[in-house]
């Protein structure tokens, strides 16, 4: 498996939001991408995954040598980001059933057991509009890192998480990381990428990528 950005470039009118970023990641391999509110990082992710067209360059998703086009991309990759909502009138059982018809889970994990290893099982019944954001935010990392996706891409993941949370993330990161690429935004918050082999730092003026490790 790869992930093989050339020279991605986003350009809002007459300036670019990011220029020329290029890296090449593969299995095992995790990326911080940092940069301030504003710098383009979730624009970087979403031209990544194709949510997003760039002004300039390429990114793939390869998969057994193969570049994995849109009609098979969703069921490869696995996505936490404050711009995707859950359907709100539905439980978080009824949620975890109804991605469960499109992509299976890791290591075969039941309902029950999310429900658990996401500290929502008091709250099952409840639809996830009465949810608070930190229990909102627990249920999109459970239901993305759980996802037996190759690719995962996360966008500020720590967000509405108090520091209980913060350290449940760490633990949930840690054990579900192999095997896989793992992309994560982040302000410079090292608890969010504290797992990264490699990062790109977007307010330098040519954004490479550097190994942390």
């Amino acid at each position: 498996m790869e992930i093989k950005a050339v020279e991605l470039s986003k350009k809002f009118g007459n300036n670019y939001l990011f220029s020329k970023v290029s890296f090449s990641l593969t299995k095992n391999q995790s990326l911080a991408i940092l940069g301030p509110n504003g710098s383009g990082k979730s624009t970087l992710l979403k031209c990544i995954l194709g949510f997003n067209v760039p002004s300039n360059g390429t990114a793939q998703l390869i998969l057994n040598s193969k570049v994995l086009e849109l009609d098979v991309l969703a069921k490869n990759i696995s996505v936490a980001a404050p711009y995707l909502e859950l359907i709100e009138e539905l439980t978080f059982p009824e949620l975890i059933e109804f991605q469960q018809k499109f992509k299976p889970f890791r290591n075969n994990l039941s309902s029950k057991e999310i429900l658990e290893i996401t500290y929502l099982t008091k709250d099952k019944n409840k639809q996830i509009k009465s949810f608070s954001s930190g229990m909102k935010q627990r249920a999109k990392l459970g239901l993305a890192v759980f996802a037996d996706t190759p690719f995962l891409f996360l966008d500020e993941p720590t967000s509405n998480l108090d520091a209980s949370g913060i350290e449940w993330y760490n633990s949930l990161i840690q054990k579900n990381i192999e095997n896989r690429i793992v992309i994560t935004c982040s302000n410079h918050n090292e608890t969010e990428t504290f797992f990264c082999t490699h990062k790109i730092d977007l307010t330098e003026k040519e954004p490479l990528i550097k190994a942390l490790k």
